[in-house]
């Protein structure tokens, strides 16, 4: 008898262990998600593809897009604007529409409405649009090693590689964080920490940041207060649109854009984009009369 009990509770422990190890090896859900996530993200045609260097030939404005379901393809589909928008791309130049390469989902995406209201040019210069935007993630989703940070690492490599210089990057995200009740502290810290990895990635242009935080029913009120304390206050950051003001019929399914949304979204973009050019060539005027 004390023999069987001894063998029964040795294999009791015996699948503990292994059931502790399975653990221990199995990856975190949080990432094995994301990564299928990423497996969504679109590429170009080759049939979309135009001349990179008669793009390069017109000093292009470079936007870097970065962020989740708000800055990637998930507002409510419909008829897209004309004309495409020029779009870099793995080392390559296309002209695209919703849903754009670089971007999670299948519906619409706010960038071509930006492009058509700016009539696809800021400061004189045509724009030329750099994607990268994922469903539901957080703002340690890009700064901490794992599939999402290591993308965007490569795309900055790539960059360098085709001598694109980025002149703005514009953030649109926030709503992940709110849902997983990140505390301002960690957020304020996680948007310098993006900061310094552009930077090392050899992208010294100022980060544009949307107020986009709102996904009912969570709290967004604290990462919407960090969004603009550091758009207002910190070096190296600029206020964009406040894109959580668009509530109610701007919104489909709560958090993503309706149609009416995601063009009033795009609208909100451009007195930012305007003021900020406008900066930018008073600066090089005065710059050229010394």
């Amino acid at each position: 008898m004390r023999f069987r009990r001894a063998a029964g509770s040795a294999g009791l422990l015996l699948l503990a262990l292994s059931g502790m190890a399975a653990l221990l090896l199995r990856p975190p859900a949080a990432e094995t998600s994301l990564a299928q996530r990423m497996a969504t993200l679109h590429t170009p045609t080759a049939a979309a593809r135009i001349d990179c260097a008669m793009l390069r030939a017109q000093q292009p404005l470079v936007l870097l897009v970065l962020g989740q379901s708000n800055a990637a393809n998930h507002a409510e589909p419909g008829p897209q604007p004309a004309p495409p928008l020029s779009l870099w791309h793995g080392g390559d130049c296309y002209r695209a529409q919703a849903p754009l390469p670089g971007a999670t989902g299948q519906g619409d995406s706010l960038w071509p409405w930006l492009n058509q209201a700016l009539g696809g040019e800021l400061a004189g210069r045509p724009l030329l649009f750099v994607l990268l935007a994922v469903e539901s993630t957080r703002l340690a989703d890009w700064t901490e090693a794992g599939p999402l940070h290591s993308q965007w690492q490569q795309l900055l490599l790539q960059l360098r590689a085709s001598q694109l210089k980025v002149d703005l990057v514009l953030w649109q995200q926030g709503e992940a964080d709110s849902r997983a009740a990140t505390t301002p502290d960690a957020y304020r810290q996680g948007l310098h920490k993006l900061q310094a990895q552009l930077h090392a990635g050899g992208v010294s242009a100022p980060i544009m940041l949307a107020r986009s935080s709102y996904c009912p029913p969570a709290q967004h009120q604290a990462i919407h207060a960090v969004q603009t304390e550091l758009a207002l206050q910190a070096a190296g950051f600029l206020a964009g649109p406040d894109t959580d003001a668009l509530q109610g019929p701007a919104r489909s399914g709560g958090c993503h854009f309706s149609r009416t949304g995601l063009q009033a979204a795009a609208a909100s973009w451009v007195a930012p984009l305007r003021d900020w050019a406008s900066k930018q060539q008073s600066v090089v005027q005065v710059q050229a009369s010394h």
